[in-house]
């Protein structure tokens, strides 16, 4: 999944399929979903569908987010896939996520999670990142 973030705090998460070339295509692309930091950080499990550009809706992306510190400096952040698009012909889907820092029309990547293979309902590992990486540090966007 690719999370893109605006300085706004803006997300967006792409969840994409692994293949061996290595080259994520349009074709790899299993769905994304658009959120903010805020709205993740305030519910327990911040559900959304999938949606492909060229192809609908395609499975959902559920969101535990929360506040490692009490200055909210670093963010727990985990996302699991639920019935996600089969891209493979032998098998399911490898899927993985990215996350963008997006400003202006400038990506950055901040964080590749790994790949769970054969999986369509994947629960990707938990990870720590930095309020300021996510959303520039700017606390009303948390």
């Amino acid at each position: 999944a690719v999370v893109s973030t605006q300085s706004t705090g803006f997300c967006k998460v792409v969840v994409i399929d692994d293949d061996s070339d290595g080259l994520a295509t349009d074709a790899d692309n299993l769905g994304e979903a658009e959120f903010t930091l805020g709205q993740a950080v305030s519910k327990k499990t911040l559900e959304l569908e999938l949606r492909h550009r060229r192809w609908g809706p395609k499975g959902t992306i559920n969101i535990n987010a929360s506040h490692t510190t009490a200055t909210k400096e670093l963010v727990t952040i985990q996302f699991e896939g639920g019935h996600l698009d089969k891209k493979d012909t032998f098998g399911k889907s490898d899927p993985y996520y990215e996350i963008y820092k997006m400003t202006g029309s400038q990506e950055a990547l901040i964080k590749r999670s790994e790949v769970v293979y054969n999986n369509l309902n994947p629960r990707w590992r938990q990870v720590e990142i930095s309020s300021s990486q996510l959303c520039n540090g700017d606390e009303k966007n948390l």
